[in-house]
């Protein structure tokens, strides 16, 4: 029966073991190969790792070993006519922490200054020289921080006004300038007139009311402008004390 399964076609049975070999041996074989594999695959990841790690040093120490960008000059085609050509210089990179501001005005040396981040309006004054005597630096926040590229602009105190002279329209000034005070004009006279003011007007004064300002019209009305303080006290109901109240405040002319 044996030999029939040997011998028998389309059976999928293994054939019988080589002489002297064991079923170790061949499960060694069936693990051997993949181990192989993952070895040889594990080389050529390594190999490639290494390869990268090689050319990025190499390009790290290319950029390293650049030569600092100096400012490069671009000249313009000759022109016609003999006219010189001109040319455009780009600025070179300004180093990190370095401001360049323009200070101008009330200071004693106007210009580029060349400052470093964080310093104040007051260190790129002193970087100029200083403020001139006729700065006006209440003006100026010289706290302020300075930024690049500043316009930093100084200003003058306005001028002092000139004193005015108290000389009166053809007094010789001569005469002032010897240490005479000038005449004063003459206060306008802020007195009432007792022969043109009206009832409104004459209410407005001590002791004078409605009743009795209304009076003092009818009066004059009746008898005639007044002329001293001996008329006015013939107004009915106006007393003494009230007209001494208002002497000094009233005219007669």
């Amino acid at each position: 029966m044996a030999n029939n399964l040997t011998t028998r076609p389309g059976t999928n049975l293994p054939p019988p073991n080589p002489p002297g070999q064991s079923w170790l041996a061949r499960l060694f074989k069936l693990l051997i190969r993949p181990v192989f594999v993952f070895i040889i695959l594990a080389l050529v990841v390594g190999l490639g790792a290494l390869i990268s790690l090689l050319a990025a040093t190499e390009q790290a120490t290319k950029v390293a070993a650049a030569p600092t960008a100096s400012p490069t000059v671009k000249a313009t085609p000759t022109l016609k006519g003999g006219a010189v050509p001109t040319a455009t210089i780009a600025p070179s990179p300004t180093p990190d922490g370095v401001l360049k501001v323009f200070i101008t005005g009330e200071v004693k040396k106007p210009g580029v200054y060349e400052m470093r981040d964080g310093d104040r309006i007051i260190d790129a004054v002193k970087a100029a020289g200083g403020f001139t005597e006729t700065a006006d630096q209440n003006q100026v926040d010289q706290a302020q921080r300075v930024k690049d590229e500043m316009r930093i602009e100084i200003p003058a105190r306005p001028p002092t006004p000139a004193p005015t002279s108290t000389a009166q329209p053809g007094q010789d000034s001569a005469v002032q300038g010897q240490g005479q005070v000038a005449p004063t004009a003459t206060p306008a006279d802020s007195r009432i007139n007792i022969n043109k003011a009206s009832a409104a007007e004459l209410d407005t004064l001590p002791g004078i009311g409605a009743v009795l300002s209304q009076r003092i019209v009818d009066y004059r009305t009746k008898n005639g402008p007044f002329r001293s303080l001996d008329d006015l006290r013939k107004v009915q109901g106006l007393s003494a004390s009230e007209i001494e109240k208002i002497k000094d405040l009233i005219v007669f002319n």
